[in-house]
């Protein structure tokens, strides 16, 4: 009987992560950003057969490469969330107005 369950319960194991990639899965509706570093950049060029980051624009035409953006200052993401959540807030829901 022991025998049994533990068989069970490595097949459930291994269909979990099956359908979810990774056998310690956790379902969570928020993913984490993980940036790469400069040793896994450098093993990318690597595999790529590139010797920098720059090798690899070589043949856009200068004029694209340069151009510059007025973008804001990077938020974390607890402030991102907050951003998006404030945002969500401002739209109308069907439950509270006339919709067809």
């Amino acid at each position: 009987m022991i025998v049994l369950l533990f068989i069970v319960s490595i097949f459930t194991l291994l269909t979990s992560k099956l359908f979810t990639g990774s056998i310690f899965y956790v379902n969570r509706s928020v993913m984490d950003y993980i940036p790469n570093t400069e040793r896994d950049k450098e093993k990318m060029l690597k595999e790529m057969g590139m010797s920098s980051f720059e090798s690899l624009l070589e043949n856009i035409p200068p004029t694209f490469r340069k151009f510059s953006s007025a973008l804001p200052a990077g938020l974390s993401e607890p402030e991102v969330l907050r951003v998006l959540r404030s945002l969500s807030e401002k739209n109308t829901s069907a439950g509270t107005c006339i919709s067809f």
